[in-house]
């Protein structure tokens, strides 16, 4: 399947809430992998969900945080969200085979998850969805535990009004 003429779907690689599917994908003209997010056309609620999560991930730019290259409908009525791809495992994953990580560890995680919602919440963007399968653990040539804070489906801009 190929959507919007550059995003050529490869195979499946995660399922998500809301019914939608996470494919491995190649941008068709510059051979990049991407991660393409699916929603099957449908319910309101989800699609609002999803749509939130495009335009507010899309504009948080931060080396912790998921980048957002697209989105749109496809010509069935799905909508569709790509980002970078990411090879690694989640939190939750890890804590599965190994429940209690060294100090040092679980601090050096836990500042890196605090730098991207800082840069969330000085763009009035509040998460409200933290939890360990939304941080991705994606290995660097230095660093095993370089995380990115994954699905914005659930966050909310904040006005001045809202903070007490």
């Amino acid at each position: 399947m190929v959507l919007s003429g550059r995003y050529t779907l490869q195979r499946l690689i995660g399922v998500g809430g809301m019914g939608s599917t996470v494919w491995l994908a190649q941008q068709t003209h510059i051979e990049r992998p991407v991660a393409v997010k699916l929603l099957p056309p449908g319910q309101e609620i989800p699609m609002r969900r999803f749509e939130r999560e495009a335009r507010i991930a899309s504009n948080l730019r931060h080396p912790h945080i998921v980048t957002i290259y697209d989105y749109g409908p496809t010509d069935d009525g799905k909508l569709f969200l790509v980002m970078e791809y990411l090879e690694g495992q989640t939190l939750e994953q890890v804590l599965r085979t190994n429940p209690a990580l060294p100090p040092d560890r679980a601090m050096h995680i836990t500042v890196q998850v605090l730098r991207a919602l800082s840069h969330a919440h000085s763009k009035r963007v509040v998460h409200r969805d933290l939890k360990p399968s939304n941080l991705f653990l994606a290995p660097t040539d230095d660093d095993r535990d370089y995380i990115k804070v994954l699905d914005f489906g659930l966050a909310k801009y904040f006005a001045d009004d809202d903070v007490q």
